[in-house]
């Protein structure tokens, strides 16, 4: 609980700042590495989609604009993230397909079943127990059902390896500090990144979660991955 407070306040902090620092620091990649995710998805008509640690809700209002999405469950633990969502999806979600909720996604208020698929976006590295976190997903998720995960990743060995980490490490946290005056929320960013699971164990995590037909995709530049599973 105490990481999660610690988490939630960090978020509330950068909050206002968010969407400007995230296309930033991606030189907008993130919008690209988004609307992959929403085009791997296969759903059935009038399909009901739970987006988990939405933040500022970019990823729900792309699941909201595609034809076979009538519903989609924005779910952060941020009031202040959810705040911004809202004023983003006022204008931009005029057929009301989005429901925010403020909930922490270990503890989902909904019953087994209940979604046709659930998307998350560079929320499971700040979930203090992902194992939970996905169990819960396969719990709320219907048979045959799909799960998407876009998550970055520790910076692979290679000859572009010591420049991303320089960008990682260095660059980004300053980047913050000069735009939004957090050095220190971008710094735990580039720490979080770089003491997360390396793909290999997210797929043996998924897998021990009790979930099926699982991949990844490495998203250009390399830093970021696409997992995708299903029940």
């Amino acid at each position: 609980m105490q990481k999660i407070s610690r988490v939630a306040a960090m978020f509330s902090e950068i909050a206002e700042d968010y969407d400007r620092m995230n296309h930033l620091m991606t030189f907008h990649i993130d919008s690209v590495w988004r609307r992959v995710l929403v085009r791997s998805l296969k759903l059935p008509e009038k399909a009901v989609v739970l987006d988990a640690c939405t933040g500022t809700g970019d990823l729900a209002l792309a699941l909201s604009g595609t034809a076979a999405v009538s519903r989609v469950y924005a779910a952060d633990f941020s009031s202040a993230m959810l705040k911004r969502a809202k004023r983003k999806i006022v204008r931009r979600d005029p057929e009301k397909r989005i429901r925010l909720l403020e909930c922490d996604v270990i503890n989902l208020p909904f019953p087994d079943s209940r979604f046709d698929a659930v998307t998350m976006a560079f929320g499971l590295r700040n979930i203090s127990d992902k194992f939970k976190c996905l169990q819960e997903f396969h719990r709320v998720v219907r048979k045959g059902g799909a799960l998407r995960i876009l998550e970055f990743s520790p910076v692979p060995p290679g000859i572009l390896s010591s420049l991303m980490r320089l960008y990682v490490n260095l660059f980004i946290p300053l980047l913050g500090a000069l735009v939004t005056g957090a050095y220190n929320a971008y710094q735990y960013l580039s720490r979080s990144i770089a003491g997360f699971y390396s793909p290999e164990k997210v797929i043996k995590t998924l897998r021990d979660a009790g979930w099926s037909k699982i991949t990844c995709k490495r998203l250009f530049p390399g830093i970021a991955f696409l997992y995708l599973a299903e029940k």
